[in-house]
């Protein structure tokens, strides 16, 4: 399974910046591929299981969060005013937390 990580965790990554566009995705499959690093990562003891999870997923996925915010933040700013960025802001921050609260599981 890890040697099929750096192929399939870009896949797993543009399917929730799919998401985060509003397209509908398989999230039963992505929770899966998420939660068997944590699966993993239970075999393990705690430091590699949280290697596992941080470098394998989290590390990109933080990362891959903060371009598609700031580019959309960015483009939004330009033709909205900023109580309509904090409204979008207040949404974003709530499709997140029902995303990553739902559907995916770090590793204790």
């Amino acid at each position: 399974m890890l040697e099929s990580l750096p192929k399939l965790m870009p896949a797993v990554l543009e399917q929730i910046d799919e998401s985060r566009r509003g397209a509908a995705v398989d999230w039963g499959t992505l929770s899966g591929v998420i939660g068997s690093l944590v699966t993993i990562g239970d075999a393990l003891s705690e430091q590699d299981a949280v290697q596992v999870y941080s470098t394998a997923f989290e590390r990109d996925f933080v990362h891959r969060t903060r371009e598609f915010y700031t580019a959309e933040a960015g483009k939004f700013l330009r033709d909205n005013s900023v109580a309509d960025y904090m409204r979008k802001v207040q949404g974003r921050l709530r499709e997140e937390q029902m995303r990553t609260c739902t559907r995916a599981r770090k590793p204790k």
